[in-house]
């Protein structure tokens, strides 16, 4: 969903997915997130952003904690629920130290009731 405008309606997008798939099946999903949730967002993200727009890969998007959130509801969510991707497997090898762009990441597994 990282590449999927507002405009072209991501939650409907998921939720037909969803509507699709019988019940017991799994969604996972992960999304950009701007740690600095505050409408302007931080120079990170932005920089980020216009990395991927020189880069010809398409625009990335940033959503809100709450609009990725929302894409999970109705699901029955596996713990540690929505969070950083990293911390999912907080006991993996690291690859590398976490860096800032790890916060910004996020991601879930939810389970169709």
């Amino acid at each position: 969903m990282h590449h999927v405008s507002g405009t072209a309606r991501p939650h409907e997008i998921v939720r037909r997915y969803l509507d699709l798939l019988p019940s017991g099946s799994y969604l996972v999903l992960s999304q950009f997130c701007d740690p600095q949730d505050d409408g302007q967002g931080s120079q990170l993200a932005r920089f980020v952003e216009g990395v991927f727009a020189r880069s010809g890969l398409g625009p990335v998007v940033f959503r809100p904690r709450a609009e990725i959130e929302a894409f999970f509801e109705g699901t029955d969510l596996v713990e540690p629920g929505v969070t950083r991707v990293r911390d999912w497997w907080p006991d993996g090898p690291l690859i590398a130290q976490a860096g800032p762009v790890d916060d910004m990441i996020i991601g879930g597994v939810a389970r169709k009731p």
